[in-house]
């Protein structure tokens, strides 16, 4: 295949490591890009053949971006264009070496089966220092460098170099959100202007969150185009071993995604079960714990479950696979975490009844967990009879006897309020 094993065992010897690699300017190299259809730029010396205006461009230039920066297109490589074409990147060895071995060697099984402990991309200790230099020591600490860097894609790839990217996009416009808090916090130090000052840091804050989402989509957009991303992802990623071509438009295939669709909303639901037979069965103190502990295994289980569903979708690239997995993984956790949090603060309320024979009971029990409203005396509940009981409490006849349920959201204060006779009555 033209690859070049080699093997040796670590400082004090207890791991033996099996290096594979391939030369970066041999015909393998060549021969495997070809194959696979690999992308790469073009040279700034293949423009010096175009004599004619492209697109508003000068002739025998590269085009440039709104922000001056040349953009060079993408073609696929042959053996024709290989004097025209870009060398081979550190980035673009691996992804090639990666692509090979997995269309022969199945790494995730292969840990699994416990064969291998981990695979890796070797690192360059002089890449790294530089990468270092750049972006750790000096002012690169403090002030990130700006622009989408190269040196970071070359190394890492274009998902690495985008997270960079953001970290310090986002870093530098954090100096703006400073500058306006420090200032508000100055002007309210010589005048008294608190409550106005948050309603204006509250707006700018969301304006803000907002202009920085669009403003990165913008670069990260002009970022692809310039990178050639959208030529590149197609033949960058390998197709997994257990990739079912047949299966793609079928009515198995569709079943099997329904199948997996019904699997998350089935979970929902009986988690929701489970939990509300433990609160049916658990006291206030342990119902917590229970429900804390009941949040846990079904996290625990569900992280098992994922690659299952996924594996049902029958995806033809690990990326597609992954983002699969993070959708239907991030679905439930959030259905599981959240559900604590909404069922207090608006299913609780409706749900939950306080029953007693009468309604003075009922309030007594009801207060007596919330807290009796301001302004009411717990010793004297003459002002019950006088509140409009359709509003916040319900007769229930049946047998043996009637009771008065409350629910809903009981009143926090009373207050006095003159009636059409012109009698004064508290609610």
């Amino acid at each position: 295949m033209g690859l070049k094993p080699s093997s040796f065992e670590s400082i004090d010897g207890d791991e033996t490591y099996l290096k594979v690699g391939i030369a970066p300017d041999g015909h393998a190299l060549c021969h495997m890009a070809a194959c696979y259809r690999y992308h790469l730029p073009l040279t700034r010396e293949a423009y010096s053949f175009m004599d004619h205006r492209f697109a508003g461009h000068p002739p025998g230039k590269p085009p440039k971006n709104y922000e001056d920066e040349e953009v060079f297109a993408y073609h696929e490589y042959s053996k024709r264009m290989h004097g025209q074409l870009q060398p081979f990147r550190d980035v673009d060895l691996i992804r090639i070496v990666m692509r090979v071995l997995g269309e022969h060697l199945n790494f995730r099984e292969l840990e699994q089966q416990k064969v291998i402990s981990r695979y890796f991309p070797a690192a360059k200790h002089e890449r790294i220092l530089e990468l270092h230099v750049k972006w750790v020591c000096g002012m690169g600490l403090l002030w990130c460098p700006e622009g989408p860097d190269d040196s970071v894609r070359d190394y890492f790839g274009e998902e690495v170099a985008f997270f960079f990217e953001y970290y310090a996009f986002y870093i530098r416009m954090l100096a703006l959100l400073a500058l306006v808090a420090v200032a508000g916090v100055v002007l309210n130090s010589k005048v008294m202007l608190s409550s106005y000052f948050k309603l204006v840091f509250a707006t700018f804050l969301s304006l803000w969150a907002m202009a920085i989402q669009v403003i990165f989509q913008r670069k990260t957009a002009r970022a692809r185009q310039r990178w050639g991303m959208d030529a590149a992802s197609s033949s960058a990623d390998p197709t997994l071993p257990d990739y079912r071509p047949e299966l793609e438009g079928t009515r198995r295939q569709a079943f099997q995604r329904f199948l997996s669709y019904g699997c998350i909303a089935g979970a929902c639901l009986l988690f929701s079960f489970i939990w509300g037979e433990i609160a049916l069965f658990c006291t206030k103190g342990t119902e917590a714990i229970a429900t804390s502990l009941l949040i846990r295994v079904c996290s625990i289980l569900w992280g098992n479950v994922v690659p299952l569903l996924a594996k049902m979708h029958n995806h033809r690239t690990q990326t597609r696979k992954t983002k699969s997995m993070t959708v239907q993984l991030a679905v439930f956790k959030l259905f599981l975490y959240l559900s604590p949090f909404l069922r207090t603060a608006f299913v609780a309320n409706w749900t939950q009844m306080t029953c007693a024979p009468n309604l003075h009971q009922a309030a007594e029990q009801a207060f007596n967990v919330t807290g009796w409203p301001t302004g009411a005396d717990p010793e004297h509940l003459d002002w019950l009879h006088d509140y409009r009981v359709s509003d916040w409490a319900t007769e229930y006849k049946g047998v043996p006897g009637s009771y008065v349920c409350i629910w809903g959201c009981v009143p926090q204060s009373c207050a006095t309020y003159k009636t059409q006779r012109n009698t004064t009555k508290v609610f």
